[in-house]
């Protein structure tokens, strides 16, 4: 199935995915490591095609996983740890998930100073984390006020992780140029007259048309994640503990990877949005209540359950599998419904890739030893002021 996938054509997205889901689950086992890893990083890829960023981060945890968990054995961490976590990084700068995006990228650093890379290597994985330190700087400089406000405790944590152009973009953004011109060259910069060119190409960056949703910084008030695929966007509201956040996430990533081979079907929506909430409960187990009329959906999660307790997810597969069913039902105008159920599931395989959704759940435990990376709340806080206008720029070509 591996090989078979990989003799397509990038084109191919959504057999391509049908295929390495396949492969991904029946490699499962211990003595398969290394060819799980690689479906993974394929199936990704196809996800990452696809802009189905949720999966895609799914597939890259498990990866990112396996190759820690090689690391381990070895007490050496693989080489392909580094294209794998810099899909990651771009994936978690897509989806605005902020967290992720710094821990990817100190990973990276780590990676660029600990493995035995040769010059060439140094030199793409340099470039590529001056890429994504601009990316997020142009990001911020894209964001709303409310946003920017949101990532005051955020500049130390830039610093640290080594993201220079993010963290002058965020402290130009909140209003603390003051701050900024202790540092020589942002001073060099501004004297020389180049401050506002630099600042209006940055925020014209190509990369930030190209982001999902609202700002995912994994806060203790809850989130929205979203995403759209076949023309409907999905919401799915969280609470701010991290079985909740995890929930949340899951249930995103399981819309994506459930329906990725629907695209093909050229079929869409008689509405344009549906949402998601996830409620804790106390009770024993979960329960779904869909409204169609209303395009939502109540999902009541009990606490006793998280989401990544592993001998629990066969059941917890079919549960999400039901509320993307009742999702299915109420937004699409399907001539037969039982039919296209048998081509998600039989044709599709949309079980085994929702089933990688729920063994990726650990990924990020393994990875950085929590379920859920939040923003260090410990840095100094940058209260906003007023917000300096960047002029419009078009970027060069």
């Amino acid at each position: 199935l591996l090989r078979q996938a990989l003799r397509l054509d990038f084109e191919e997205r959504c057999e391509r995915i049908r295929l390495l889901g396949r492969a991904a689950v029946r490699l499962a086992k211990r003595e398969h490591a290394q060819q799980m890893i690689e479906a993974h990083q394929h199936l990704a890829i196809a996800y990452r095609g696809a802009d189905l960023f949720w999966a895609s981060r799914s597939s890259l945890l498990m990866a990112a996983a396996g190759l820690a968990a090689e690391g381990e054995e070895s007490s050496e961490l693989p080489v392909g740890f580094v294209p794998t976590v810099k899909i990651w990084a771009w994936v978690a700068l897509q989806l605005r998930l902020v967290p992720e995006l710094i821990l990817s990228f100190r990973l990276l650093r780590m990676a660029l100073a600990t493995l035995p890379l040769d010059e060439a290597s140094k030199a793409r994985v340099t470039e590529g984390l001056q890429e994504l330190d601009a990316g997020l700087g142009s990001n911020i400089l894209n964001m709303t006020d409310a946003e920017v406000a949101s990532l005051s405790r955020a500049p130390d944590a830039l610093e640290e992780a080594g993201m220079p152009i993010a963290r002058m973009a965020l402290l130009h953004a909140l209003g603390h140029e003051a701050v900024l011109r202790e540092d020589e060259g942002y001073r060099e910069l501004e004297a020389e007259g180049g401050l506002p060119k630099f600042l209006g190409l940055l925020k014209a960056q190509p990369v930030s048309r190209d982001l999902v949703g609202g700002l995912v910084l994994n806060s203790p008030a809850g989130q929205v994640l979203e995403t759209c695929i076949c023309g409907l966007t999905v919401e799915v509201a969280t609470p701010g503990t991290d079985a909740g956040i995890v929930t949340g996430q899951a249930l995103v990533a399981t819309v994506e990877a459930m329906l990725a081979t629907m695209i093909e079907d050229g079929v869409g929506p008689h509405t344009e949005r549906f949402r998601i909430d996830v409620v804790e409960t106390d009770e024993d187990g979960p329960k779904v209540q869909t409204d169609p009329r209303g395009m939502r959906s109540m999902v009541f999660w009990p606490r006793s359950r998280p989401v990544w307790d592993f001998p629990c997810q066969p059941d917890i597969g079919a549960f999400f599998i039901q509320i993307v069913g009742e999702m299915l039902a109420a937004t699409f105008a399907l001539p037969n419904l039982k039919d296209a159920l048998w081509r998600l599931f039989d044709r599709g395989n949309a079980h085994d890739r929702v089933s990688s959704v729920l063994g990726s759940l650990s990924g990020l435990q393994r990875i950085a030893g929590r379920p859920v990376v939040r923003l260090d709340g410990g840095g100094r806080d940058y209260p906003m002021r007023e917000r300096p206008a960047v002029e419009e720029v078009e970027p060069a070509g």
